[in-house]
């Protein structure tokens, strides 16, 4: 299992891996990666199902939901369009058993469209799309246990394993 965070890293290195692009999360301040490259932004960072969360050792899980916006950038059209392809094939296809096999699921994807710019003095070419994820929500609780009860002046005692 994993949890949100490691979840969020899991998902980059793999699509990075994946387009042989790097992926930056959008939106910081700092420099901007040499073209081409993938931009995420988490739109719905957690959406709760439904239901109560579930015990397994000492961790408490509930099923979410998280929603990311994925966008490919370049100075050439045709090949931010391939790099916006290749995403779209990792979702629909080649990437889904590696997700899964990390207890992540696709549970929807848009289609690609264009997210074209204009920078100050030049053409930014962008396509894009969303994902929305299923995966568990991890919260460890150090919660204390009974060893020991009293019923009608009885002692029991938690069996040791």
């Amino acid at each position: 299992m994993l949890n949100d965070f490691d979840a969020e890293a899991y998902i980059v290195k793999q699509l990075e891996g994946y387009t042989g692009c790097t992926m930056v999360l959008s939106n910081q301040s700092g420099p901007v990666p040499e073209y081409p490259y993938l931009s995420y932004t988490i739109t719905t960072p957690v959406h709760a199902m439904g239901g109560t969360y579930g015990l397994r050792d000492g961790i408490y899980m509930q099923p979410m939901q998280q929603t990311w916006s994925i966008t490919a950038h370049g100075e050439d059209s045709r090949k931010c369009q391939r790099l916006g392809m290749r995403v779209y094939d990792f979702f629909a296809r080649a990437g889904r058993q590696l997700l899964f096999s990390r207890n992540i699921a696709v549970a929807s994807f848009s289609d690609l469209t264009d997210r074209d710019t204009y920078l100050t003095i030049q053409q930014e070419y962008r396509c894009g799309m969303d994902v929305t994820f299923r995966m568990l929500h991890q919260l460890e609780v150090a919660e204390g246990s009974i060893s020991q009860v009293e019923v009608c002046r009885t002692k029991i005692e938690k069996e040791k394993l």
